[in-house]
């Protein structure tokens, strides 16, 4: 018996406008290529897209009362920037409209009353240019990972401290971004991983200094200190990685309400920040409650996320079981630092196994490895 082929869903499309008749024709015309959502106000509109990810183009009315087209559509923009964004006017508003056009980055206006042929073929046209959008996005956030994750995974052997550090600030920031909710999250995962890149310009010494908590000497600490820059030099050379390096830039800054409440990058450099200073304080303490009580208490910007803190915090040190090698899995995350029989450090505590790690393993003779593994339970 043929199997039935899927039907692809149909592009969704949210209409927006004050006058019920209106959403009415809308539908009528759009329907039969279209999953059609209504709302009549700006404000319902923007719900509408804060909870379905899936809209694919925006339609608005220029004239509603509290919140008109062109406003609606430039928030509609920050809440669901891949939407195709198209504003309905009449004939008076034509001047805001091309406003609108300009400087909100509209695909494009239709003046009232629109032929329903015409207005098919401009929603089409707006899909398409929505599946072009996304498929971009997706190659280039594909892309970047892997590159980065393969990037990270061999320098992870040549500064196992500083990259440590970093697979246990990407583990506390996506626990972070899931209670948040926050769903474009690539941007911030790749900041994570690549934070302490410079820190392959250290000798081995000094970052088993910086890893133990030796103090340092002047020097020394001019060499920490410059890491950041060091990384900024080496994802320059990166193309499309502006945004990440921007959020890098900003996690290291102090944030107003203003700056968090204003942009994404705003709300994720808090989140970066959060991560990192709570990763830091798990490595001198052993009680997660205390250590997001030291860092609330240092950080008042933090107090919105104290629950998803301590939540993160007492996965991070959630209850610990002894393996043997043959047992280790991909995504299992030592709890203390892994060596050799001979005392060399093999990776450090924090590091999340990966497949190149395990097949590092395989090519040690039995008994060189030092065993029982400490790891979370849980992972792997």
């Amino acid at each position: 018996m043929t199997a039935l082929l899927a039907i692809p869903p149909k592009p969704r499309v949210l209409c927006v406008d004050d006058e019920p008749g209106v959403l009415e024709g809308l539908m009528f015309t759009l329907r039969r290529k279209f999953d059609v959502l209504t709302a009549t106000s700006g404000a319902k509109g923007l719900e509408l897209l804060a909870q379905e990810r899936s809209v694919a183009v925006v339609i608005s009315d220029m004239r509603m009362p509290e919140m008109d087209g062109a406003a609606f559509l430039a928030r509609a923009r920050v809440v669901a920037p891949h939407a195709s964004r198209l504003l309905l006017t009449g004939h008076a508003d034509l001047p805001a409209a091309i406003t609108a056009v300009n400087e909100g980055q509209l695909f494009r206006f239709l003046q009232k009353p629109t032929p329903a042929p015409m207005l098919l073929s401009v929603v089409e046209a707006a899909t398409e240019q929505n599946r072009l959008l996304t498929a971009e996005k997706e190659l280039l956030e594909q892309t970047l990972q892997g590159c980065l994750k393969t990037l990270t995974d061999v320098l992870s052997f040549t500064a196992p401290h500083a990259f440590g550090r970093a697979s246990r600030v990407k583990r506390i920031l996506s626990r972070l971004l899931d209670s948040t909710g926050v769903t474009e999250r690539w941007r911030c995962e790749i900041a994570a991983l690549v934070a302490p890149l410079g820190a392959v310009t250290l000798s081995d010494e000094l970052t088993t200094k910086v890893h133990e908590r030796v103090p340092l000497t002047a020097a020394e600490e001019k060499l920490v200190a410059a890491v950041p820059q060091v990384t900024e030099q080496l994802l320059a050379n990166i193309p499309r990685l502006e945004g990440v390096r921007r959020l890098l830039t900003l996690s290291a800054m102090p944030l107003t309400a203003e700056q968090v409440a204003r942009d994404a990058l705003g709300r994720e450099a808090l989140l970066l920040r959060a991560a990192t200073e709570l990763e830091r304080r798990l490595a001198t303490t052993t009680s997660p409650d205390e250590a997001c009580a030291l860092l609330l208490a240092k950080e008042p910007a933090l107090q919105e996320l104290a629950s998803a803190l301590v939540a993160a915090a007492r996965a991070e040190k959630g209850e610990v079981h002894d393996i043997g090698l043959a047992a280790l899995r991909v995504g299992m995350v030592f709890v203390e630092d892994v060596r050799l029989n001979s005392g060399g450090l093999l990776v450090p505590r924090g590091f999340a196994v990966t497949a190149s790690f395990l097949e590092r393993c395989r090519n040690y003779q039995e008994g060189v490895i030092r065993v029982p593994l400490r790891v979370l339970s849980g992972t792997g």
